[in-house]
């Protein structure tokens, strides 16, 4: 489910989403309750096995203070998930 651009980063939503809350210190539990799902769901969708809706993805722009197009810019550093560093 990884969408690479050609600058070789990732540009799929979760990626995005994961660093953002990274960088901010949120946990996934917050999110779940945001959202209305279970922590395993957020868990889900941040490793990209389930897709963000797009409107989970305008509530949490919007909860971050962020456009929504924030979650598609490339993230240079983003690996696939279970890949080995």
């Amino acid at each position: 489910m990884s969408d690479s651009s050609g600058a070789g980063g990732s540009t799929t939503p979760h990626a995005n989403v994961r660093a953002e809350l990274t960088r901010r210190g949120i946990r996934q539990i917050e999110v779940a309750g945001l959202l209305g799902v279970a922590q395993s769901g957020v868990s889900a969708r941040l490793t990209g096995r389930v897709g963000f809706t797009a409107d989970e993805l305008v509530l949490l722009a919007d909860w971050l203070g962020i456009a929504p197009a924030r979650f598609f810019e490339p993230v240079p550093d983003a690996r696939p998930v279970g890949e080995v560093w």
